[in-house]
């Protein structure tokens, strides 16, 4: 069977976004490179949980525990730097690892020797559909997430759509379904929602981009937890909540294009937004002083250094994961993606996730604005 690789509403064309104000760090201790996660989520040679693939959007469930969220994977024994094509298996849609401190769990449908994802999408119109996972979060032992239906109905790489975006309810430990439901408002107005998720005063919020030409920008929503479920759901237009949909408004300050994933986190007084420029190498922070912005204080954190020597590597959708921290800094995850099918059975390194640790100071740190000579008398 063909392989095909997932890469969720990535567009053909490369968005180049604006750099003249980023404010960027020289020293280099404001980044260091982690060998040890990627280890964890991969023990041993790989036999029997999952060894690679798309996504890497982290749920804490409690301290020293998460979920790891990813979509197309690979799993299966790696041998000498290569999967083992006999004992390794591919899962198209969504997997979780389940992380508890150094010890990992894949959690699938199926069975080890036939795995199936945690979520089996069904057919739409005769074509093949899956899940795309979502961030989401846990409270009392449910796992609340959205995940986009992604319909294949074309061959190729990118010949496939999204066809809709649901509200799953999954209980814990078993991750057996509780329910799901649409998320209406998707039809209504684009906006790709369900990342950055987060509780504030009483709210839990969330974010998603809408694609709009060769860019795209960030919205936020916000609901109410009643009964263990989402409800009351309400759209930021800008200025105040509104309960319709159509109001959504892209929230102020921002000059990149955002990518699919990202991150938006709540820290000490201030709120942080992660995000890398659509299908290029680089990854910003700005700052905020509420959940919805305008927010400020750009930062050009890392420039992903891997795809540069070999053309058939993209980096992207980096992520944030501030529920891993050590010496004032968080962790920090981005794709790694081959456009080459034998490239990512021959190579575990071309479809892994890769990450690095970020100081807060660094993002945190506010550098006052330079005048602008052109306005100055």
């Amino acid at each position: 069977m063909k392989m095909k690789f997932i890469l969720f509403l990535l567009p053909l064309v490369v968005y180049f976004s604006m750099c003249r104000d980023v404010k960027k760090s020289s020293d280099p201790r404001d980044v260091v490179v982690d060998t040890t996660m990627i280890k964890m989520l991969i023990p041993g040679d790989g036999s029997g949980v999952w060894s690679g693939g798309d996504g890497a959007i982290s749920v804490p469930i409690k301290k020293d525990k998460s979920l790891w969220l990813f979509g197309d994977s690979f799993m299966g024994r790696i041998v000498d730097g290569k999967r083992d094509r006999e004992k390794s298996r591919m899962v198209f849609g969504n997997l979780i690892v389940e992380l508890d401190g150094e010890k990992s769990r894949t959690i699938h449908t199926g069975t080890p020797e036939s795995p199936a994802p945690v979520v089996v999408s069904e057919k739409v119109d005769g074509h093949n559909t899956v899940y795309w996972p979502h961030h989401g979060f846990v409270k009392n032992n449910i796992l609340h997430v959205l995940m986009t239906q992604i319909v294949f109905e074309k061959p190729g790489m990118w010949g496939f759509r999204a066809n809709q975006i649901r509200y799953f309810r999954l209980r814990l430990p078993d991750y057996t379904l509780i329910d799901d439901e649409p998320v209406d408002s998707y039809k209504v107005n684009g906006v790709n929602l369900g990342f950055g998720f987060h509780e504030h005063e009483g709210y839990y919020y969330c974010y998603g981009n809408h694609v709009e030409g060769f860019s795209a920008t960030l919205h936020a929503a916000r609901a109410k937890l009643v009964d263990d479920k989402l409800q009351e759901w309400e759209y930021f237009d800008g200025t105040d909540w509104s309960g319709d949909p159509e109001a959504t408004r892209p929230l102020e300050g921002i000059d990149v294009g955002v990518s699919s994933q990202f991150s938006v986190f709540p820290y000490q007084d201030k709120f942080i937004l992660l995000v890398q420029g659509r299908m290029v190498r680089e990854i910003y922070t700005f700052i905020s002083d509420s959940p919805t912005g305008p927010w400020r204080n750009k930062k050009l954190i890392y420039t992903v250094p891997e795809p540069i020597e070999d053309e058939r590597l993209f980096a992207y959708n980096a992520m944030a994961h501030p529920q891993y921290e050590r010496d004032g800094m968080f962790l920090v995850s981005y794709c790694m993606n081959t456009s080459d099918v034998e490239q990512a059975w021959n190579d575990v390194r071309a479809t892994i996730p890769y990450f690095i640790w970020i100081t807060y100071e660094m993002v945190l740190n506010e550098v006052p604005q330079q005048p602008d000579p052109e306005n100055v008398s």
